[in-house]
């Protein structure tokens, strides 16, 4: 985290250009800071004194599933997904590319970070760096997280599928499984569509989905 040059529509190491938006601290949503659009691209940048010769660093943003590049000196140290000017980008959520920097007899270090265009501001947690073991371990966690998160939530609508059929032509029966049904619905969809981990709903400006589970539940 800190303060960052912050330069809007611009990728200052790909596109060579440099002209300074203002100073951000991270995480922080660009448009809470300045008076511009919360869609598009950019590129932050700090410089990192006392790293240690020999030491081999790379950059970790495990919740962050947009696409972006990393640079260390003006070497690319670390991509994800496909970086886009415009709305068309696409976004993998998992690293493409590593090549730890080495850190040799530098006084300091200059980080830039371009992320491609995205709806939602820029990033909206802080990128880590790391040595490169620990980035790969960081890295692996968070896939298999990922991986089971939808297994698990998989599992949830198919038993909610063999359930609402089970219990379907019982009409004495109080609790009809089809909210569990839809409930599970939403959340495959949730973690499908919004790799940030926010939710759909919120993202939506709708109520909170705590309210509306709320609701099923009364009702």
């Amino acid at each position: 985290n800190g303060e960052w040059n912050f330069y809007y529509n611009q990728w200052i190491v790909t596109d060579k250009d440099d002209s300074l938006t203002g100073k951000i601290i991270l995480p922080n949503h660009w448009n809470d800071v300045f008076d511009i659009s919360k869609n598009g691209y950019a590129s932050y940048k700090i410089k990192i004194d006392g790293l240690k010769k020999n030491t081999c660093l790379s950059v970790v943003l495990n919740n962050f599933r947009g696409s972006y590049r990393a640079f260390i000196n003006d070497v690319l140290v670390a991509s994800s997904g496909k970086l886009s000017k415009t709305n068309d980008n696409y976004v993998s959520g998992y690293v493409d590319y590593k090549n730890p920097y080495r850190v040799n007899d530098e006084v300091s270090l200059e980080l830039v970070l371009e992320i491609g265009y995205n709806t939602f501001g820029g990033f909206y947690s802080s990128p880590w760096l790391t040595t490169e073991k620990f980035s790969s371990n960081t890295s692996s966690l968070s896939n298999i997280i990922h991986f089971i998160t939808i297994i698990m939530i998989g599992a949830l609508v198919c038993l909610s599928i063999i359930l609402f059929f089970v219990y379907k032509g019982l009409k004495n029966y109080d609790y009809s499984f089809v909210y569990d049904f839809l409930f599970g619905i939403f959340l495959m969809f949730n973690q499908i569509f919004c790799k940030d981990g926010s939710l759909l709903i919120t993202r939506l400006n709708l109520l909170d989905y705590r309210i509306i589970y709320f609701l099923i539940l009364l009702h």
